[in-house]
């Protein structure tokens, strides 16, 4: 019975190394798509892969991003290129200390991380239980300083009172 027991923590031992390798390379990889998807939206050079436009129509991003091979929602890929720009053009960090974070982390210091907190939250993204970690991005959020950050807006409907201009979501 020990000698099964032993073997199997074996194999398991190798499945998580092997899931750790495969996450690692993951990170990488959405990375990478960030880095294409990136240099593709400069200039809307997406568009010298996409054919003739529709009759009287031009091509945008979001149809771009929907073809078949595609198929990210535009959040996701703003996502994908703004942790490229951050990681990779502005702080220059080297694959091996980004490849140890999951990209889902990464993703979410994004918006917060500088060159002043940087080894902090990489640290933190790296290291922390899940709990931890949502902790440190709460103090960020609040210490934010809105001239640094790479902002990423999104579209609201709003409704606004005739009378007194109120306004709230729609």
């Amino acid at each position: 019975m020990a000698k099964s027991l032993t073997k199997r923590a074996e194999t398991s031992h190798k499945l998580f190394l092997a899931l750790i390798e495969a996450l690692r390379v993951g990170t990488m990889a959405w990375l990478a798509a960030g880095e294409f998807l990136s240099k593709l939206k400069k200039n809307n050079a997406f568009k010298d892969v996409m054919g003739e436009p529709p009759a009287g129509g031009q091509w945008t991003l979001d149809d771009f991003l929907g073809q078949g091979e595609i198929g990210l929602p535009y959040s996701t890929a703003a996502k994908l290129i703004q942790c490229y720009q951050v990681f990779k053009e502005r702080l220059e960090l080297p694959d091996g200390a980004i490849g140890k974070i999951r990209f889902y982390r990464l993703k979410a210091i994004a918006p917060y991380v500088t060159e002043k907190n940087q080894e902090k939250l990489l640290d933190a993204a790296e290291h922390l239980s899940r709990s931890d970690f949502e902790q440190v991005l709460i103090k960020e959020a609040k210490d934010i300083d809105q001239d640094s950050c790479i902002h990423d807006f999104k579209s609201v409907t709003l409704k606004e009172c005739k009378i007194c201009g109120l306004r709230r979501r729609a």
